[in-house]
């Protein structure tokens, strides 16, 4: 689901169903709770269990947006950006969006290159890349990270592929219609 309220209604919802059932002389076969969360924390549960094949370690460190907002900031400028021309926040939604629908940093750059695209997009490119760099000196990840690694994982690693197929035979995913591609 999307929000932590949500979720942990869900799961209140979910273990009286369980209890009710189970009093009601039927048995559920399961000794453990279903695995209920939001997107970012099932991604924050993969990364914990797998981030190592990214360097990270099992306690990452998760950027906030004002973190994210402020390193963007020190990238402008350290790049010879005024950072009252060109807004972080802007650049910021620009790389965001981009993590929503899985494009990588290096996909971003190539597209920006070869379309030519405005000056705001060329000036995104550089920065990400220059962004994606602190955060792996840092061993750190933002909240978009939380989506688009767990994604990584899947795709690149069959094993965490195959963890994921034996610890969920379903997955339901509340408001459906909601998603971005990357969800």
């Amino acid at each position: 689901t999307f929000t932590n309220k949500a979720a942990k209604e869900m799961k209140e919802r979910v273990s009286h169903a369980l209890q009710s059932h189970q009093q009601g002389g039927q048995v559920f076969p399961y000794q453990a709770q279903p695995f209920v969360s939001t997107f970012h924390s099932l991604g924050v549960h993969l990364l914990k269990k797998f981030g190592h094949k990214f360097g990270l370690s099992k306690h990452v460190t998760i950027l906030g947006r004002d973190d994210s907002k402020k390193k963007v900031k020190d990238i402008l400028v350290e790049k010879g950006h005024d950072p009252k021309k060109i807004e972080p926040s802007k650049i910021l939604n620009i790389i965001s969006k981009q993590k929503g629908n899985n494009v990588s940093q290096a996909e971003f750059t190539t597209k920006v290159q070869m379309n030519k695209k405005g000056y705001g997009d060329e000036i995104a490119a550089i920065v990400w890349a220059e962004y994606d760099r602190e955060l792996r000196k840092e061993k750190a990840v933002d909240f978009d990270d939380l989506l688009m690694l767990p994604v990584r994982l899947l795709k690149e690693f069959p094993e965490v592929k195959e963890y994921c197929n034996n610890q969920w035979q379903y997955i339901h995913v509340d408001e459906y219609q909601d998603t971005n591609p990357i969800q």
